[in-house]
């Protein structure tokens, strides 16, 4: 009886820890900083690194917020709200953005494993190498 009872009390001091577990692998998935909005992200990193900086100034900023993945010479178009590189003659001086851009790797988060989501911030500069543009892109993990 006694090792019955032994037993059920290292039963359940295991499941008492799976659940602390548990719920510390949800809470700190819920409070990601990457899981905020785009429009937050985007206010945070302006705070960083204001319309205006320069790019030097901004790139020394993103080095310390994720590591530049793609650095591009040229600006960006939106499609349906998501950044792209405007890397080809098929668009317009009016959809492009900027003149020269990078892209800076925030972080990313599962919805439901394995299903993640990447979220990367798209720096955008004029000719002067003048910050005028960052845009928030989340992308699937799949």
């Amino acid at each position: 009886m006694k090792q019955y009872i032994k037993r059920m009390g290292v039963k359940r001091i295991i499941l008492a820890v799976m659940a602390i577990s548990v719920i510390i692998v949800v809470a700190v998935s819920l409070f990601h900083p990457v899981r905020k909005s785009n429009g937050r992200i985007r206010a945070e990193l302006l705070k960083l690194t204001p319309i205006g900086t320069h790019m030097e100034e901004v790139r020394k900023s993103a080095n310390r917020t994720g590591p530049i993945r793609l650095k591009y010479d040229c600006g960006i178009v939106m499609f349906g709200g998501r950044p792209s590189p405007a890397s080809s003659e098929r668009f317009s001086e009016d959809e492009v953005i900027g003149v020269k851009s990078f892209v800076v790797y925030l972080g990313d988060y599962f919805l439901i494993w394995p299903f993640g989501v990447y979220v990367e911030a798209y720096y955008v500069f004029d000719e002067n190498d003048r910050l005028i543009e960052i845009a928030i892109h989340r992308g699937s993990n799949q």
